[in-house]
């Protein structure tokens, strides 16, 4: 049974640590352990994405136990005794703001820079262009270093910027209507629905400096009409 003195602070320190993974344990004087929490949520992620096993189902559903597995530890370590109790005071305050916003400013260069930095990203699909392939309400990870290896070839998914529109679309790559794959350097790129697709047959070729990636993987999908379920920080393609 804790102590009545420490209840207030260690109750505090548990809802810190399921906010910011770590903080919590800075009300619990152990700040090592913070640290520590912290480094492995971002190796973690960054191991996931650079050894491309975040295309893999099950890598994903191990990395996401491990990350489960290290909130459960950093609770159980927030709920921890300490002889005396560690107490309340303004340099604790200050230390647990600092290292809040160290991690947010981390987290958050992660998150806008993980195309480059990762080599992937998320994207949301609202539109039946792509069925049956792809159906709306469905959120995808696309693998954005893939063009640094190799060229784009006919039947790959892809992610491309669409410049004159600045818009985002998801497509196939196919042959030019004349049989050839490549026709000065462009790629024609069709919708799987070609009855609601707006794809080449429209806009003529793209470059390859277009193509942001492939697609690898179907994460989750949803109700489509509810919209309100999206974050808006994912583009979505159409």
């Amino acid at each position: 049974m804790l102590p009545d003195k420490n209840l207030f602070q260690t109750t505090c320190a548990v809802a810190l640590n399921l906010v910011v993974p770590g903080a919590g344990l800075i009300l619990r004087a152990r700040l090592r352990w913070a640290v520590y929490t912290q480094l492995f949520l971002i190796l973690t992620i960054a191991l996931l994405c650079w050894s491309r096993l975040v295309f893999m189902p099950l890598a994903i559903q191990i990395s996401v136990f491990m990350i489960l597995l290290v909130y459960l530890l950093s609770a159980m370590l927030c709920l921890s005794k300490f002889s005396g109790g560690p107490t309340l005071t303004k340099l604790t305050g200050v230390s647990v703001l600092s290292f809040t916003l160290v991690c947010f400013g981390i987290w958050s260069l992660g998150f806008f820079h993980k195309q480059t930095w990762l080599g992937a990203e998320i994207y949301f699909v609202p539109s039946d262009s792509m069925m049956p392939t792809l159906n709306p309400g469905e959120f995808i990870l696309v693998d954005t270093w893939t063009n640094r290896t190799q060229s784009p070839v006919t039947d790959d998914v892809v992610v491309l910027r669409y410049e004159p529109e600045k818009e985002w679309l998801v497509k196939r790559i196919s042959t030019w209507p004349d049989g050839n794959l490549i026709n000065s350097g462009q790629y024609y790129v069709l919708g799987d629905n070609s009855a609601t697709s707006r794809d080449s047959r429209f806009f003529g070729g793209i470059s390859e400096s277009e193509i942001v990636g492939k697609v690898r993987l179907v994460l989750l999908g949803i109700d489509h009409k509810q919209r309100i379920m999206k974050s808006s920080l994912l583009r979505e393609v159409r």
